[in-house]
């Protein structure tokens, strides 16, 4: 167990204290060495069905969460969000030693799911909150997913029940828990599982104008008889792990693979036959597997992608110090980002080649752009475009778009990356005089001043400014006096 002394005096300073029971005694109490805000911050605290560790959470400054883990001592803090003030935290482990937190915040109630060797997910905001945070969450056995409950009102003094189900990486739907009770103020609702993964949720009601405990159950779907354990990792082709791939074996609900892509369930003895699939992989499907009462049996999955194809239609347009790039996404249906790099003496020959671009998300089959910019004006650039598929790993496309482009300057007419005695030439056959129009499409370049529509001393002083003589790079700002 582990609880809280507040106050100031006497030894009494919000330190979180533990104590062990050994089946006939208790340990003599001991500060873990952690603080908690204060004794609404210090709820959660939860055995790890994987390995038998404790995790405890709590507060330590009125506005983050922070956890600490026990098996044989206390590790270190282990920090989870911060921003506000997370109020009656409850936690449950699921047989992968995922941890999952729910609590009262400004009241809403949150989640956080924590991953052991991947760290702290992101808080999800699951619904409006209950009389002093009223909720709950539990482990379903069998399975790698969680049950929460919350008691909260429904309007005109009436509370309700209602629970969700965490299931492939997301809260289901809500569902009432109640079944028909007439809403009243209730408090304190609370959740737990048996081994089979039936639901027992227990709450006080004052529909009578007393306090009552009240309960319902929701069975598990699993059939009935003798049961073990079948669990192990989906990973990818790369080795790692692979979440949210559904593992399914007949007569039994399917599982999803968590974070680090572990799985677990429950299913009667015998021998099966367990598939494993997710979406842009191949299926996998292990036969003869023996399951044996009580015992736990690994199957262990490598699903196999293949990356997107290339980007297509790669156009380079330069302009002066920059290149514009315009492409179209892979058409693969499993593209969702494109990185680009570049260099200035030949095509990158892969993603890690070269420099770096860009590195952004991407829809397949959809058009996009990016403006380089900052670059020597007559240094050609050569860029190559690799689509990805970016999953727990990364993979990207075996070949490359590729196009490359040499910014010019201004009265570079010739696009040699100087500005020289040829260019001077056409500007010279271009010349019209001061207010007089110039016209010929072939001279349009000529016009450097952009207040006016000739090609006079204006323009020419401009020329000036930018001639530098062959094989030396035009400056970019030239044209300024």
């Amino acid at each position: 167990m582990s609880y809280f002394r507040s106050g100031n005096t006497g030894g009494c300073d919000k330190s979180l204290y533990f104590a062990r029971y050994n089946g006939s005694t208790w340990t003599a109490e001991a500060d873990i060495g952690s603080n908690s805000h204060s004794e609404y911050d210090c709820f959660g605290m939860a055995r790890s069905p994987l390995d038998g560790s404790v995790c405890r959470s709590y507060d330590p400054d009125g506005s983050s969460m922070a956890m600490r883990r026990y098996n044989s001592s206390w590790a270190s803090q282990i920090n989870l969000n911060s921003g506000a003030w997370p109020v009656r935290q409850h936690m449950a482990i699921n047989a992968t030693g995922q941890v999952m937190l729910l609590w009262d915040q400004d009241e809403r109630i949150k989640s956080q799911l924590y991953t052991p060797g991947v760290g702290a997910g992101p808080v999800v905001d699951v619904c409006a909150g209950g009389y002093a945070g009223s909720c709950d969450v539990c482990w379903v056995p069998g399975t790698n997913d969680f049950y929460m409950v919350v008691a909260r009102s429904t309007g005109g003094g009436g509370f309700h029940v209602y629970g969700r189900r965490w299931t492939a990486g997301a809260w289901s739907g809500e569902e009432s828990v109640m079944n028909g009770q007439t809403d009243a103020f209730t408090v304190t609702p609370v959740v737990t599982a048996d081994a089979t993964g039936a639901l027992y949720c227990i709450w006080e009601y004052w529909g009578s104008g007393k306090p009552q405990q009240w309960y319902a159950v929701k069975p598990s779907s699993l059939p009935p008889g003798p049961k073990g354990t079948v669990n192990g990792f989906v990973r990818d082709n790369l080795g790692v792990g692979l979440p949210n791939a559904t593992v399914i074996i007949t007569g039994v609900p399917s599982a999803v693979s968590q974070t680090n892509g572990s799985y677990s369930m429950l299913v009667p003895v015998g021998t099966h036959s367990v598939e494993a699939s997710k979406s842009f992989y191949g299926t996998q499907a292990v036969g003869g597997v023996v399951v044996t009462e009580n015992q736990t049996t690994t199957v262990d999955f490598a699903l196999l992608t293949e990356p997107p194809t290339a980007p297509a239609t790669l156009i380079v347009t330069p302009s002066n110090a920059q290149n514009q790039l315009d492409w179209t996404n892979s058409t693969s249906s499993n593209c969702n980002g494109v990185i680009i790099r570049y260099g200035t003496t030949g095509y990158p020959e892969g993603p890690d080649d070269g420099q770096l671009l860009l590195d952004r998300g991407a829809s397949p089959g959809a058009a996009d752009s990016f403006l380089h910019t900052g670059l020597v004006n007559g240094t050609r650039v050569y860029y190559s475009a690799f689509a990805y598929f970016q999953d727990a790993s990364r993979f990207y496309s075996t070949s490359a778009g590729t196009a490359s482009g040499s910014p010019y300057g201004i009265a570079d007419f010739d696009r040699d990356g100087d500005v020289d005695q040829a260019d001077f030439g056409y500007f010279q056959e271009c010349f019209s005089g001061a207010f007089v129009p110039q016209n010929d499409p072939d001279c349009q370049g000529a016009k450097l001043d952009p207040d006016d529509d000739d090609v006079d001393m204006d323009d020419f002083a401009i020329f000036m400014r930018c001639f530098a003589g062959p094989g030396i790079a035009t400056d970019a700002d030239c044209a300024n006096p």
